[in-house]
């Protein structure tokens, strides 16, 4: 008697510990889904007025960035690209990117920049303008350029909610049959003591197939996810 109250006891930690796991998974989820590499300071700053052109456009992230995927370009007030170098990452920091400039004239210009985030591959964009003033320190004319695509918006498209939705049923399919198997079926088989051993064997082979779904629905899940991230990217090859 003692030793099933110890074995149930060790059943109901096992249980606790599944669904502590599932509730963090859960919590912890959608935090990673609406990280990006956000941009943190720039030189020159956004919206200032510089009396001499800056050599170089310095941009600090978020999130450590992936180089073949991350850019930044410079736009003059009448949304024309200005020839500039290539960007590229600090190779010490990589959150840190810098975009080389040639000479600059007073004017109002844009720097335009798209991310995808090392930590959990996903991109965002942005902008912010600064000014180049006249010689004699006055304000020259024009306004910032309007960038195309703008900021890619909080919502995920539907295909990307129903990728995710099935990851996440998939894992709960996953949990929950643990739990089911942990706690429902052992008491079953105490109720009805006619038939443990059928009882069991039907809970195992329910059990297994659950299992296999989970693992294809969080597999089909991920899969479309990355696929649907690759499109975003220019195609699969990248």
């Amino acid at each position: 008697m003692r030793a099933q109250r110890r074995f149930a006891k060790r059943r109901i930690a096992w249980a606790l510990a599944l669904a502590c796991l599932g509730i963090w998974l859960a919590v912890a989820t959608p935090g990673v889904v609406r990280a990006h590499a956000l941009l943190v300071r720039s030189l020159p700053e956004a919206n200032a007025e510089l009396a001499q052109p800056p050599t170089t456009i310095e941009l600090w992230f978020s999130e450590p960035l992936e180089a073949g995927f991350s850019r930044a370009r410079l736009l003059n007030s009448r949304g024309e690209e200005v020839p500039t170098g290539a960007a590229s990452l600090d190779p010490s920091d990589a959150t840190h990117m810098s975009l080389p400039l040639g000479q600059l004239g007073p004017g109002v210009y844009t720097v335009a920049w798209q991310t995808l985030s090392a930590v959990d591959g996903h991109e965002w964009y942005g902008s912010f303008p600064f000014t180049v003033l006249n010689p004699d320190g006055s304000r020259p004319g024009g306004e910032a350029a309007a960038v195309g695509g703008g900021q890619r918006g909080e919502l995920p498209s539907a295909g990307e909610v129903a990728s995710r939705w099935l990851a996440l049923l998939g894992g709960a399919l996953f949990f929950g049959t643990s739990l089911f198997q942990t706690i429902v079926v052992p008491a079953s088989r105490q109720a009805d003591a006619t038939h443990p051993a059928r009882l069991a064997a039907h809970a195992r082979d329910l059990a297994l197939r659950a299992v296999w779904v989970a693992v294809l629905a969080v597999a089909l899940g991920s899969w479309l996810q990355i696929v649907l991230q690759a499109l975003r990217l220019g195609g699969p090859g990248q």
